[in-house]
């Protein structure tokens, strides 16, 4: 049997258990910067895969981050595990709904086996798995699960210093997702942003992993005006950085996109086979691009046939989703599901 979290209660460490896709760990962040808010004299340790670490190794406010490696030995597992048992924990808030609380053998955590209905965004389910443990009051929170350092900020400035000014506007593009079937054509990324340069006086700034660098030549190769390219430059805090330092960001339904919507800043996302209802940008103010009626996959998921629903949104579809009023912007969402 568990207990319940109370704010009088005497916590002095918790643990979070996180997920392992980036944008899983970011949408678990509002959950996280309750739990900071609230246990202020709490130690809070998190524990995250190797693609997750960068998130919040560094963070002030997180006392230690624990990485599983699910890829590794048994002995650095039970090398881990006792790592684990070593810490005192008072409250475990497992986002991943394992037995890791119960070997762990601590009092407050959240329950194994818990109704959450199919039909809500993937934040509010993450909100919902704290509030069985603690029945936290709904209100806006400091943002503190992810922190931005001045050196990332001044290793920011570097990258920005030949290529953007401080008066230029410049849109932050993520070209690649982790899943070929939810990403757009390099061809067409050229195309938006050819016209975002050329009709809105705009800049543009890329981002990813060192492996997505051939999509960004090859989306370079279709342009007539030059972008900047920081492929395999960035970790994901220097990402929230830009984010902040943009105009606005085009994304995928991908980390970069949990990301700024977490940073409370404008994206428009282009969505296939997910539902953006489910899983979209939950920053205000932000937009998303949705048209896969007729993509078979998506209507039959046991067909063999790749998805065609990213092949659906047209460079068009995007410009005309852009809406500038001076210096703001406005997302009009394009959904024909």
């Amino acid at each position: 049997m568990f207990a319940k979290l109370y704010k009088r209660s005497k916590i002095n460490n918790i643990l979070v258990v996180s997920l392992t896709n980036i944008g899983d760990i970011i949408a678990i962040c509002p959950a996280v910067d309750i739990l900071l808010n609230d246990f202020p004299d709490a130690k809070l340790s998190i524990i995250v895969g190797p693609k997750g670490r960068t998130v919040f190794e560094g963070n002030p406010n997180i006392d230690r981050v624990f990485i599983y490696d699910k890829q590794g030995t048994l002995k650095n597992k039970m090398t881990w595990f006792f790592a684990l048992r070593a810490r005192p924990f008072d409250a475990v808030i497992d986002f991943r709904n394992s037995f890791l609380p119960y070997l762990l053998n601590v009092r407050h955590h959240t329950p194994p086996e818990l109704f959450i209905p199919k039909n809500i965004h993937l934040t509010e389910k993450h909100l919902l798995r704290l509030k069985s443990i603690y029945d936290f009051p709904k209100r806006e929170v400091p943002r503190r699960a992810i922190v931005i350092l001045p050196k990332d900020r001044e290793y920011v400035d570097s990258l920005l210093m030949d290529h953007i000014s401080p008066d230029d506007k410049f849109v932050l593009v993520a070209p690649v997702a982790a899943d070929a079937a939810k990403t757009w054509q390099p061809e067409r990324f050229a195309v938006v942003c050819d016209a975002l340069i050329k009709r809105d006086g705009l800049k543009v700034v890329m981002v990813g992993s060192r492996d997505n660098d051939a999509v960004m030549k090859k989306i370079q190769s279709h342009m007539k005006h030059p972008f900047l390219n920081l492929a395999g430059r960035t970790n994901l805090v220097q990402v929230a950085e830009l984010l902040n330092r943009s105009f606005f960001g085009i994304v995928h339904d991908s980390g970069v996109m949990h990301l700024g919507s977490y940073m409370g800043r404008q994206v428009l996302a282009l969505f296939g086979p997910t539902d953006p209802r489910l899983s979209g940008p939950w920053s205000a103010n932000s937009g998303f691009i949705w048209k896969n009626k007729g993509c078979h996959k998506c209507a039959t998921p046991k067909l063999t046939e790749a998805h065609s629903c990213m092949h659906s949104i047209t460079p068009e579809d995007v410009l005309k989703s852009i809406l500038l009023e001076g210096d703001r912007v406005r997302f009009q969402t394009c959904s024909n599901e």
